[in-house]
């Protein structure tokens, strides 16, 4: 039919159009939400899972994670995580409200076994923490010692463990573990100074250089914007890049203070009663290694609250969230309950900064000033793509619409919103152009805004041996239908960056033409697929004859009978890697309102590849393979 094949071209070009937000001057990418986390409670379907702080990492075809609640599971497409690990059952006498990390799991090849480390979460403070490890299919977690107050950051060096750790007296450590000795209990390596700064001291990410050192941040904690005795000049000491040879006492080495005019390292705000708690300041600063030999990282405002106008700090507004760390530059309720004027922060970086520097801390370049539209707390680990170029995210601010250009104007009629769920950008080192201190050509390129059923908030990136990148959001993902019946949101997700999206790659892509209908009209329901094989159809409404093993393209005409949302979904094998894809189209009967993605189209109509939040046909085939079973 002439219609029909006018539609499938429509839906060619969505798949065009569904490509995430790029700049015309670079290669673009492709961002897949693999998987949306479902909560702790009300659905009886998925396991607990629920707002991971860090991004997962992956082994094999497998990526491996942890929220609050456990470990997470979860193939490298999109499909059902599982959890091999409740932190609630492996460790009850720590986990209240679950356990915290600042930073990935790791992987002993040797072994096979994870790594991890938990901080118990509680109302008052931080603590107390431990060490646990996993077998290889992230199950059968036991604690192997006990630690104070971790930040969460591990490495491997050869076959010793390195992990960070907080004395009772505010501390540092750094210690180490033997791999091989399974009774060895973790060593200190290196106490940091208190002597280092007048301020508190809070450590962030740590990595191992190429030169076999380790490199690492450390935070100062200068205190609450206005708040009596936080000093603001320009050169107060916010924080330190430092290095070290673990295997050679005496060799620290602080290379760089950064300044309040550079910008801050995260800290958590605590005092004598309580902690000051955001997931903002869960999310750690991390530096790395690029492919010129420089080091990388970024600095932002250091933690999410401000003074408020009373003096009593029992008073809920004695400590305000910042505005800042929304993406917004003035408060969006209530401007009367803060200090001063917008954007009620004293330091010089707004929206976060990206800098290099040699390992030797010579040649320190700001290389760029985020804007608010291209990201805001640029945190979380940062990783080195196939591609030679350095990619991270900003847990805040981005645009929901089309990308940037140099004509770009937020204030013209038209302009899409503002969004507030993040960015994924990336530095490109043989552009970058410093001449005499001067920035002429940064390297920085705004990629992606975290918006819709993607999820929101996203913790960094970690690069897999795949060639692609993955990370996790924080919050938001697709909607679901909880044990009773209700549809609720996501709790974060993990999501895939494809570096070559022009590589061949299984999809599938179904569409409702049109998308909204009254009751007694009819839509036509369109699907294409790509190296695909026995694809099934499920959902729609008893009688339509949709759901059933179909075509890998094809067409089918529908009219549901009521008044609501209709959803139409298309799984499939992967002929190329194996496993399930999926993607789900919805219907509008009636006005029922549909659920947008902002960064393109509505999801599931064009948007291509996402696992739709209803698991239909397929599923149990899914699992199967995943339990070995294939």
């Amino acid at each position: 039919m002439p219609v029909v094949a006018a539609l499938r071209a429509l839906t060619a070009a969505a798949l065009l159009c569904a490509m995430p937000l790029t700049l015309a001057a670079g290669e673009p990418v492709e961002v897949l939400n693999l998987t949306t986390f479902r909560g702790t409670s009300g659905d009886t379907t998925w396991p607990p899972a629920v707002r991971p702080t860090v991004p997962p990492i992956l082994v094999g075809e497998q990526l491996y994670g942890a929220t609050a609640v456990g470990l997470f599971v979860l193939p490298d497409y999109p499909a059902q995580y599982q959890v091999p690990t409740d932190f609630s059952e492996a460790f009850p006498e720590l986990t209240r409200s679950g356990l915290y990390s600042g930073g990935p799991l790791v992987h002993d090849p040797e072994s096979g076994r994870f790594y991890g480390v938990g901080l118990a979460t509680s109302v008052l403070s931080r603590g107390p923490g431990l060490l646990y490890r996993t077998e290889s299919d992230g199950g059968v977690a036991e604690k192997v010692a006990d630690l104070n107050q971790p930040n969460g950051v591990l490495l491997i060096q050869g076959r010793t463990l390195y992990g960070l750790d907080r004395t009772p007296d505010g501390e540092g450590q750094l210690f180490a573990l033997d791999l091989d000795d399974a009774r060895a209990s973790p060593r200190i390596v290196h106490t940091f100074s208190a002597e280092l700064s007048e301020f508190p001291q809070h450590l962030n990410g740590l990595i191992a250089g190429d030169d076999g050192l380790l490199y690492g941040l450390i935070a100062y904690q200068r205190g609450i914007p206005y708040m009596p005795g936080t000093p603001s000049a320009p050169d107060t000491p916010t924080g330190a890049l430092y290095r070290l040879d673990p295997e050679q006492p005496g060799s620290f080495e602080i290379v760089h203070t950064f300044t309040l005019a550079e910008g801050e390292l995260p800290w958590r705000y605590c005092n004598s009663t309580r902690c000051y708690s955001s997931h903002e300041d869960d999310v750690l600063a991390w530096p790395v290694v690029g492919p010129d030999g420089y080091l990388y990282g970024t600095t932002s405002v250091a933690n999410c609250k401000a003074k408020g106008i009373f003096d009593n700090p029992a008073n809920a507004q004695y400590m305000m969230t910042l505005p800042l760390c929304a993406g917004r530059l003035e408060a969006k309720s209530f401007p009367e309950r803060y200090l001063g004027p917008p954007p009620y922060y004293d330091g010089g970086i707004l929206y976060g900064a990206v800098y290099r520097v040699r390992p030797d801390g010579s040649d320190f370049t700001l290389l760029h000033l985020f804007s608010g539209d291209d990201g805001v707390l640029p945190r979380g680990p940062l990783a080195v793509g196939a591609d030679g170029n350095i990619y991270g995210t900003t847990l805040s601010g981005g645009q929901s619409g089309v990308p940037q250009s140099a004509d770009y104007d937020p204030a013209a009629p038209g302009t899409p919103a503002r969004s507030y769920g993040g960015t994924l950008y990336r530095i490109d080192p043989r552009a970058i152009d410093v001449r005499d201190g001067t920035v002429l050509e940064s390297g920085f390129e705004f990629l992606y805004s975290f918006v819709g059923t993607i999820g929101g908030f996203p913790t960094g990136l970690t690069a897999g041996s795949d060639g692609r990148l993955y990370g996790a959001n924080n919050s938001g993902g697709e909607e679901y239908i909880n044990g009773a019946g209700k549809l609720v949101k996501g709790n974060g997700t993990v999501f895939q960056v494809n570096l070559d999206p022009s590589a061949p790659r299984a999809r599938v892509t179904v569409t409702t033409s049109p998308v909204d209908i009254d009751q007694g009209e009819t839509a036509t329901v369109i699907w294409t697929s790509q190296h695909t094989l026995n694809c099934v159809a499920s959902g729609g409404y008893e009688g339509d004859g949709w759901s059933g093993p179909r075509a890998p393209v094809g067409d089918w005409t529908v009219s549901p009978p009521k008044a609501e949302l209709y959803y139409y979904t298309l799984t499939c094998e992967n002929a190329l890697t194996g496993g399930q894809i999926a993607n789900r189209a919805v219907l509008s009967v009636g006005g029922a309102d549909r659920t947008k993605d902002g960064n393109s189209v509505e999801y599931g109509n064009g948007s291509g590849g996402g696992l739709g939040p209803f698991l239909l046909a397929g599923l149990a085939l899914l699992l199967g393979r995943r339990r070995g079973l294939s």
